[in-house]
């Protein structure tokens, strides 16, 4: 079993540990929660001290930097989102220790040239055109609509022209000194070090290093969304595919959802699944068919995808309507519990499976607030009825917003 912790420290600051058995790696996610999507009239003000941080540190320049994680093989990146700034790394772990202080000494810059800020302002703008210019006739599937229907759009992060040339280097600084407190730190490490290894080098370059300033707590941002029952027509001039989504909302707790979604990769997906079953095999429709979760801040959608020719597109939809309707009216049957159970089983007797989670996932899991290790997670799967499971698939197919 993988080693797996999540620690609080006193001073606010979170620590996240999973042990992967890979290969001899680390993979890295460090950041602050700031509320990067309520920066009032200076929007895109998080987004600038991400960008500034690159700008070298005490002892390194920009160029040194930028070699160093080139020759080292080192993936380097850095993230602003509608929550928090973080840096991003994947490191061989003979290089870990030099990579968690460059990284620390990043994120405790607290000097910012006025040139470097002017230069960087320029590349943050031509990022706010590209960005820009890919989103007109954006629509190609339907998170496109739920997104347009949602809080946050690309401007709360980026940007415009206005915004970003009021920002001082003056802003930088107080933006960075304000946010980068330990009450807003998280630390999600992925690795095939020990646990206590990388616990100190964590707690000598982030934990302790960082000041503690209890009214400096930044709480995450709410995210609403608008849902509308509709069949949404997306326009593809002269494709020769045609994309359908059947997009359902779920308000199930992380575990609850992580023990269902097992349940439903299983009966589902792959050429034994029912979706492929139905619109392959017994219809030869489409290519390509499978139900997935997907995971945008503070909801979790239901994804059916179908991939097939304009010409098959009113089929593919009837016939997954009618096998959801098949399933609300009879749900899983005797012989498909059996089997499930058995698929179970196979799995938790795997005792050389892979284990890997992303740190990425893991720090989102954080500023999310849940706990994204559900202890005894075979033993909870064998404990589902087949009832359990009937009233799941009613509930979330019958009754959710699709």
């Amino acid at each position: 079993m993988a080693e797996k912790h999540i620690k609080k420290y006193p001073n606010g600051a979170t620590f996240i540990y999973y042990q992967q058995n890979v290969n001899s790696t680390t993979n890295a996610t460090i950041g602050f929660v700031c509320g990067a999507s309520q920066d009032g009239k200076k929007k895109g003000l998080a987004h600038a001290v991400e960008h500034c941080l690159f700008h070298g540190i005490p002892g390194m320049t920009t160029e040194e930097i930028d070699e160093f994680m080139h020759i080292n093989a080192i993936h380097h990146n850095a993230f602003t989102n509608q929550d928090c700034i973080a840096v991003d790394f994947d490191v061989p772990n003979t290089n870990f220790a030099e990579a968690m202080k460059i990284n620390s000494d990043m994120l405790a810059k607290t000097d910012f040239d006025e040139k470097m800020w002017n230069d960087e302002r320029e590349v943050i703008l031509q990022e706010k055109y590209v960005r820009s210019d890919a989103q007109k006739g954006y629509r190609v599937n339907a998170f496109s609509y739920i997104y347009d229907k949602s809080t946050y759009g690309l401007n709360e992060i980026i940007g415009n022209e206005k915004t970003l040339y009021s920002i001082t280097t003056n802003d930088l600084k107080e933006y960075r000194n304000k946010n980068f407190v330990t009450e807003n730190l998280i630390v999600s490490i992925v690795s095939s070090l020990p646990y206590e290894v990388v616990k100190s080098y964590v707690e000598q370059y982030y934990i302790n290093r960082f000041p503690s300033i209890p009214e400096n707590k930044v709480k995450p941002t709410k995210r609403t969304y608008r849902f509308d029952n509709q069949l949404l027509p997306i326009q593809r001039n002269g494709a020769k595919s045609f994309k359908i989504n059947f997009i359902f909302k779920s308000d199930l707790n992380y575990e609850k959802n992580e023990l269902y979604s097992f349940f439903e990769n299983w009966y589902f997906n792959g050429l034994a699944g029912k979706l492929d079953k139905r619109l392959r095999h017994d219809y030869p429709l489409t290519y390509s068919s499978f139900l997935y979760n997907y995971d945008p801040k503070d909801i979790t959608l239901k994804v059916i995808d179908v991939t097939t020719t304009p010409e098959h597109a009113n089929d593919c939809i009837y016939l997954t309507a009618k096998l959801l309707e098949e399933l609300i009216k009879d749900g899983i049957s005797e012989a498909e519990f059996y089997k499930f159970q058995k698929f179970v089983m196979a799995n938790r007797e795997r005792k050389t499976e892979i284990k890997i989670r992303d740190s990425y996932e893991l720090f989102n899991s954080c500023i999310d607030k849940y706990n994204p290790f559900v202890k005894n997670f075979y033993q909870k799967l064998l404990n589902l009825t087949r009832e359990d499971i009937n009233n799941y698939l009613h509930d979330m197919f019958a009754n959710s917003k699709l």
